[in-house]
């Protein structure tokens, strides 16, 4: 019995993650909105983008796909570049393409190598099969599919192709070789064509959540964005609403073309539900999670509506339940809630998913950071996903594994030095850990809580600091 339950505990992490992909694109208009799309849904996790040439060249892509990643707070989802094919009579396309805006460039994102061999890695290291999403020519794929292990692990190809379009011709060599490949392939068809225009845009837009505004910032500078067709967003409705297509199968292959009874509102509404997180819902008691001011203390009423405009709703959630199960508003319980969102958006995943290491000191205040993490996170220590180490003195961070994937992410030395002297100050002014001194640290808990953006306070490294002069070195330097 006890052999089983180890072997259940091991597969513990990521229960809720409904799919893997691996998304493969030539950032075109259209790829930008799938890209999104995979990316809001946390039962979805996104293994890696690899950029492929077509719409863009293999290196524009992936500067594309970083500036995405980095906008969204996603940098941790390891980025590739695929083999640079001739552009042809490509350039007017190719030109009207990088007008349209992916995001801002990041110091935290960086290219994980080749194609190919991210995409093998990707798909030899997740715990179920994935999808590979394929939004423009095949070349990756194919390069990927050449290592049989690769190809058996693949759960699909979902494949945009509309009756043998530019995604074909770009390189039919490649395409023919994944056709006949035998692995299974669903390649994606709009019947109908439709375009995407402002009405869709504004549309979308309505979601308002950052995914939406990643949409809507995009098509700003890109004068034919509004004139694209609904063509590779398709790939998306494939895996999260299949009865809207008719399939017919030819040999190995699956032609999956939207009926012609969906309208193009049905497809705008589907994608609206996938982008506002419609598939996962981190409550397992509430059907929404309570914010109504009538429920709240006084002190906690004032500051409600600026922390969630100031830092959205995921952490006014993890910040009641962090305090509440903290037993008081506390500082380093706020910092570690902070800290366990922010990890969470590094790698894209939602509660449950990474194993911590906490190097934080083991008595209060700064231990209580560890609760934060928890709540956060959902990596507890009845899950086994998070472990102490308290053996470096002068640390306040926390080494987050998801996969393959590592980061250490810790508190900005000039911060922490800041929330040491306030508390030093509650006690002097206090004179010991009476109410006065609960009192002025519950204040002072709020006020951080509003106060502390959780994109500034942190240190980003791929390495644990061994010393505090390391810890200095990172902060002063680019991480990465």
């Amino acid at each position: 019995i006890s052999f089983v339950l180890t072997v259940l505990c091991s597969f513990a992490q990521g229960v809720r993650v409904s799919r893997t992909v691996c998304v493969d694109t030539d950032c075109a208009y259209d790829d930008m909105i799938a890209v999104v799309a995979f990316l809001s849904s946390k039962d979805t996790e996104v293994l890696c983008i690899n950029s492929t040439s077509g719409a863009l060249s293999a290196r524009e892509g992936a500067d594309k796909i970083m500036c995405l990643l980095g906008s969204l707070n996603h940098q941790g989802i390891p980025v590739s570049v695929g083999k640079d094919m001739p552009s042809g009579n490509l350039v007017p396309f190719r030109d009207a393409c990088m007008k349209c805006h992916w995001g801002e460039k990041d110091s935290l994102c960086h290219v994980s190598g080749k194609s190919d061999e991210v995409m093998k890695k990707s798909i030899s290291s997740s715990q179920i099969k994935p999808h590979v999403i394929a939004l423009g020519p095949l070349t990756n794929v194919a390069s990927a599919i050449q290592d049989p292990r690769s190809a058996q692990r693949i759960k699909e190809i979902v494949w945009y192709d509309d009756h043998r379009g530019f995604n074909y011709h770009y390189d039919s060599l490649s395409a023919k070789k994944v056709l006949n490949s035998g692995v299974p392939i669903r390649v994606i068809c709009s019947g109908e064509k439709m375009k995407f225009d402002q009405h869709c845009k504004n549309s979308i837009a309505r979601v308002k959540n950052q995914y939406s505004s990643a949409i809507d910032r995009s098509f700003s500078g890109a004068n034919n964005a509004h004139h694209s067709p609904i063509a590779d967003q398709l790939c998306v409705l494939w895996v999260y609403f299949p009865q809207m297509f008719s399939v017919e199968k030819n040999g190995d292959v699956w032609y999956c073309t939207l009926r012609d009874d969906v309208s193009k509102k049905d497809v705008i509404n589907a994608l609206k539900k996938v982008l506002c997180g419609g598939f996962y819902s981190e409550n397992q008691i509430f059907s929404h999670f309570p914010k109504e001011k009538k429920h709240l203390k006084t002190d906690v009423i004032v500051v409600r509506d600026e922390v969630i405009k100031r830092h959205g709703m995921q952490e006014w959630r993890a910040g009641v339940l962090t305090n509440e199960l903290h037993g008081h508003l506390g500082i380093y319980a706020v910092v570690g809630m902070k800290m366990g969102i922010r990890a969470r958006e590094f790698f894209c995943v939602g509660v449950d998913d990474m194993k911590i290491t906490s190097f934080t000191r083991g008595v209060p205040p700064q231990s209580c950071l560890n609760d934060g993490l928890q709540v956060s996170t959902g990596g507890t220590f009845g899950h086994g996903l998070i472990h102490l180490d308290n053996e470096e003195k002068g640390i306040t961070g926390a080494f987050f594994i998801f996969g393959e994937k590592k980061v250490f992410i810790s508190l900005k030395p000039h911060v922490q030095q800041q929330i040491e002297n306030d508390i030093m100050g509650v006690l002097a002014k206090s004179g010991g850990l009476g109410r006065e001194y609960w009192a002025q640290i519950r204040r002072l808990a709020l006020r951080y809580w509003v106060e502390m953006d959780r994109y500034e306070i942190f240190d980003f490294s791929t390495e644990i600091p061994s010393s505090e002069k390391t810890r200095e070195k990172i902060s002063q330097n680019s991480v990465f």
